[in-house]
């Protein structure tokens, strides 16, 4: 097992790589009772296109979370019940790159490891249960449906994409699931749920020892094999399918939405630098301390704060800028406005270094929440890096780097999507 220790952060990282290829990382934290364990692979919603050789394979929307709720099946009963009785609180997760099994206690952890293995490696798919499993997603997609802002996020993302699977619902459809059955999920898990995409995660009370007691009798069991697919993802370049688009919803205030894509970064400490770049020109532009939006709340034409969020995602990554308003085309302006300034006249030095403090203290304080923790790490382990090394990436940006990040922003492609509520 290798252990690495960050000065910097006072934090301890273990890692070790069973024989069946299952990758294992180790967050201790000994001034915790909790233990958070998650077993995950990069396996999500966006991952439909796949390459066997010279044959491709193309999976419907919505698989990556068809499985991930099928999976729980099993001969001997649902899987989920065993991690109750343990005393365990279990859970999964789908995102659009990732899928994760998790869950957290203060006792019985390895009866739970040894669960979520068993979970993973013994499937029992059949023509009843998928049936099942079909009509509760289906719910789920209606309900999603219902809601205000998940309709207009996929409409932004299908006017920002040509090809991307992002502008498919992480869901999926009521068409696309119809067609997943046994054989897609067999597939599915002979194919890419393989041991060598796997990582274990253990984040909080976790005693060393007793861990390495445990991983070598792990060591010791059957060998699986390694999976051979090959994930392909269009490469999508920064041009926008649709720049501008209205509709009218139902729902008790309008909204504006603005989608801008990014460039691909192939280094992943220089995205993180473009991406902390980008966060500080948007709060001295349109963020609660700046001047746009000190006007806009005095003249009541917004009531809570602008929201933006950077999505890392391989060739879509991108910012949404999402507001809340009645007047969805003087925002608009105004933020176009705000978008086109020389970020050197707005973001001072003085402002970055302030800024720069206190996103390294919000950094440093999120190491005490061992889950989070536990699921930051895993968004930045299987893009190659750690997530000390994006800390690290936040301390070594320099204001020149925010400025001219800050600059770029403004040649970035967008598209805007105003959605005005029915009179």
């Amino acid at each position: 097992m290798t252990h690495i220790y960050y000065k910097n952060y006072h934090e301890d990282v273990y890692y070790d790589t069973l024989k069946n290829g299952i990758n294992i990382v180790v967050l201790p934290n000994h001034h915790v009772k909790t233990t958070y364990v998650a077993l995950a692979l990069p396996f999500g919603a966006s991952h439909l296109m796949f390459r066997d050789g010279d044959k491709e394979i193309l999976l419907p929307e919505g698989s990556a979370h068809f499985f991930e709720h099928k999976i729980f099946a099993s001969k001997h009963g649902d899987m989920f019940s065993k991690f109750v009785q343990l005393g365990l609180d279990p859970n999964a997760m789908t995102t659009y790159d990732t899928t994760s099994y998790y869950f957290s206690s203060t006792k019985h952890i390895y009866e739970g490891i040894d669960l979520l293995f068993d979970l993973l490696n013994e499937a029992y798919f059949t023509d009843a249960n998928i049936e099942s499993e079909r009509q509760i997603i289906n719910e789920e997609i209606h309900m999603d449906l219902d809601d205000v802002m998940t309709p207009l996020y996929q409409q932004l993302y299908r006017n920002m994409y040509a090809q991307h699977p992002i502008k498919s619902d992480i869901l999926g459809t009521i068409e696309s699931i119809a067609n997943i059955d046994k054989k897609t999920l067999s597939w599915i898990h002979q194919n890419i749920y393989q041991d060598d995409r796997k990582t274990l995660f253990i984040s909080g009370n976790v005693d060393i020892d007793v861990l390495r007691v445990y991983l070598d009798k792990k060591n010791n069991e059957v060998i699986s094999k390694t999976g051979n697919i090959e994930f392909v993802t269009p490469n999508e370049d920064m041009k926008i399918v649709k720049s501008r688009d209205e509709l009218v919803k139902d729902m008790t205030i309008s909204r504006l939405l603005l989608g801008i894509k990014l460039p691909h970064q192939s280094d992943e400490i220089a995205f993180h630098k473009m991406k902390q770049s980008i966060y500080m020109t948007l709060h001295v532009l349109i963020g609660d301390a700046s001047d746009s939006h000190q006007t806009w709340i005095e003249k009541g034409f917004i009531h809570q704060s602008v929201q933006y969020q950077i999505t890392h995602l391989k060739y879509a990554d991108h910012v949404t800028i999402h507001v809340s308003t009645n007047y969805p085309d003087l925002i608009l302006a105004d933020i176009e406005k705000a978008l086109e300034q020389d970020i050197a006249q707005v973001l001072t030095y003085e402002i970055f270094l302030r800024l720069k403090k206190v996103m390294t203290a919000a950094n440093i304080m999120s190491l005490d929440h061992n889950e989070h923790k536990m699921f930051q790490y895993m968004s930045v382990y299987f893009k190659g890096i750690s997530l000390y090394d994006v800390m690290d990436a936040l301390h070594a940006l320099e204001y020149e780097d925010v400025i001219r990040y800050g600059n770029e922003f403004k040649t970035f492609s967008k598209s805007v999507l105003i959605a005005r509520k029915k009179d």
